[in-house]
């Protein structure tokens, strides 16, 4: 559960760029034809056609290369490819280009925290989520918490999960990695309240019925705990934590 969440990653660091299904530029200038190829480039690239995707970028950025959007967009794509310098350069372009971008400094933390520099994300992170216009500042601190839980660090992971359920009492992703926490750390009451006030804000999710299940056979409330498992198997048949259950359920037997 120790993921970073900037909303589905890979999809999210794009989503901040408009898109539409048919994208057309208004006027025949450089501005509106960058615009354009960036867009079409995005879609590409959430297709799996990065070749395409790359393609549509660097016109984009012969057209303009002044575009934050694009130089973020193209940042993201060498990332996914393997190419960690050139989505760096592209990363810190953006961030000349629009220093404030509360969507760039959020993906830019979580390019950082997955290259295992993780202190300097943690900077971008607070960044991004204390930008008075950002209207997702929740997603940045629960990123923060991620990171900071992947440096073994769980009382700074702890702190940002609670700034974010601060802004956004119903941040799910937020309510998740707290349950999680707490269940490592041996707190399962806690674990419980966590996970049900995510099921209170919205569907019950492979990890959330896990988590549950977990919590309350730790708590010796063999009822509970079977409520989750049969939620488990029946809602989310193919998923990995429906297996892990399965197993320990053979196991036992």
């Amino acid at each position: 559960m120790s993921r970073l969440i900037v909303f589905a990653l890979m999809l999210t660091l794009v989503g901040c760029i408009a898109t539409t299904d048919n994208p057309k530029p208004n006027k025949a200038s450089d501005d509106d034809a960058a615009l354009y190829n960036t867009q079409l480039g995005v879609q590409y690239m959430r297709q799996g056609k990065l070749e395409r995707a790359m393609e549509k970028f660097q016109r984009a950025l012969e057209q303009d290369p002044n575009r934050a959007d694009t130089h973020q967009a193209i940042a993201v794509l060498y990332e996914r490819i393997g190419e960690v310098e050139k989505a760096d350069s592209h990363y810190r372009r953006a961030l000349r280009l629009e220093r404030d971008s509360p969507e760039i400094l959020n993906a830019y933390g979580a390019f950082l925290c997955s290259q295992g520099r993780r202190e300097e994300g943690q900077v971008y992170f607070e960044r991004a989520a204390e930008t008075p216009l950002y209207s997702t500042p929740a997603a940045a601190f629960t990123n923060a918490g991620v990171c900071a839980r992947a440096d073994n660090r769980p009382e700074d992971a702890e702190r940002y999960f609670r700034r974010a359920l601060a802004v956004d009492p119903r941040f799910v992703e937020a309510l998740l990695q707290m349950a999680s926490l707490t269940y490592e750390q041996g707190y399962y009451l806690q674990t419980r309240a966590f996970v049900e006030r995510f099921l209170q804000t919205t569907q019950a999710t492979p990890d959330v019925l896990w988590m549950g299940f977990l919590s309350e056979r730790e708590m010796g409330n063999a009822d509970a705990a079977a409520r989750y498992a049969e939620q488990l198997k029946s809602s989310f048949p193919g998923s990995v934590q429906t297996r892990r259950l399965l197993e320990l359920e053979s196991n036992a037997g």
